[in-house]
């Protein structure tokens, strides 16, 4: 490339040094060339429901925001457990689906720019840990622009975003932290495979993934 350009800097080029070259000659993001951390965000009302989860770390950090602070979020371990083992029973390969054996941890705020400052911090420090290549998948009802404004963190990491479909079920007034972190937990559990389709129709249609 330097010796096309012409230019000491080999941090940056031109769109005209770029070539187009076939699957065939040169794979695009074979599999497990990064690692993937997951996002996820539905609000309704007053309620929101995030979780960030490293699944190499089998680790998650769920955030419940409502008007009040109160906690009535279930176990999320054995809820993970049990929903794990459902989704096993469904797929095809088990490589489909995260590991087993994730613990969480569990925050109750009442402000979600609050939240934001939390996952902010997260992600910067996985950032700093340099653990190699990797990309963040975000499923989340938020459009990008508020996103990336409560989450500057979000410009320096290659994103993914993915539908999120109509899963999830109306914030109930009694019970909804369990069931908003059991949509969560499906929807994690789902990921892999989304991603997998993700990528395949990217490399059909000789496209780059994500943002």
């Amino acid at each position: 490339f330097q010796r096309l350009s012409n230019q000491a800097d080999t941090t940056s080029f031109d769109l005209k040094h770029l070539q187009f070259v076939s699957l065939a000659q040169h794979g695009y993001l074979e599999t497990n060339a990064l690692r993937s951390s997951y996002l996820y965000q539905h609000t309704v009302g007053n309620k929101s429901l995030l979780a960030l989860i490293f699944p190499a770390q089998k680790k998650g950090h769920f955030f419940a925001v409502d008007t009040v602070r109160t906690n009535q979020m279930p176990n999320l371990k054995n809820m993970y457990t049990t929903e794990r083992n459902a989704a096993l029973s469904r797929a095809s390969e088990a490589e489909d689906v995260p590991g087993e054996d994730h613990n969480f941890e569990v925050r109750i705020e009442t402000d979600l720019r609050q939240v934001f400052r939390q996952i902010q911090r997260l992600l910067s420090a996985h950032l700093d840990e340099k653990r190699g290549p990797g990309m963040l998948v975000i499923q989340a009802s938020l459009d990008n622009v508020s996103l990336y404004e409560g989450i500057p963190t979000l410009s320096d990491l290659p994103c993914v975003r993915l539908s999120v479909g109509a899963h999830d079920e109306p914030f109930l007034a009694l019970d909804w932290q369990r069931m908003a972190s059991r949509d969560i937990l499906r929807h994690y559990l789902r990921y892999p495979s989304l991603l997998s389709k993700a990528l395949e129709l990217s490399r059909y249609l000789h496209l780059p993934l994500g943002e």
